[in-house]
């Protein structure tokens, strides 16, 4: 591809970096909205995802490159994709007294999650690194595991 034609269908560089991490991060909302297909989705069905799309295909980087420069997502990749989703993670009980509380609950649960593993795509290496961990895939596949547990029990 030639840089004239990076120039005229995107503007920039940045523009096609923006449009490649845009429409990973559209395909990674679709997943997760789809996730449990109607039921409640497991949490560990939704870390491996979230995973896969941040560290796997590189998107964790990109994005913190992007919103570090000063550069935003196309608005379209995230507005009210997700927004079901932590209810749909972790479920408020019938009858709940205080659904308020549980929904928020709920978001702080998904808010933990994201944090976790966009922070495991970018650190994860020099972290368990500092802290006398093993590192490679059976080490952040272990992680993850022991995410989901911990995240299972709220």
């Amino acid at each position: 591809i030639s840089r004239q034609a990076v120039l005229h269908h995107f503007g920039s560089r940045d523009g096609l970096m923006r449009a490649a991490v845009g429409r990973a991060w559209a395909a990674l909302f679709a997943d997760l909205k789809g996730l449990g297909d109607g039921e409640t989705p497991s949490i560990g069905d939704a870390i491996e995802r979230v995973d896969e799309a941040a560290r796997l295909r590189g998107n964790a980087r990109i994005g913190a490159w992007l919103l570090l420069s000063g550069s935003q997502l196309p608005p379209e990749a995230i507005v009210d994709q997700l927004v079901d989703l932590p209810g749909r993670l972790v479920a408020v009980p019938e009858g709940s007294v205080d659904a308020e509380a549980s929904d928020k609950e709920a978001r702080y649960v998904s808010l933990l999650m994201a944090a976790a593993l966009f922070g495991d795509a970018i650190f994860g290496g020099r972290f368990r690194e500092v802290f006398g961990l093993e590192d490679g895939e059976a080490a952040r596949a272990d992680f993850r595991l022991w995410l989901g547990e911990r995240l299972a029990r709220v």
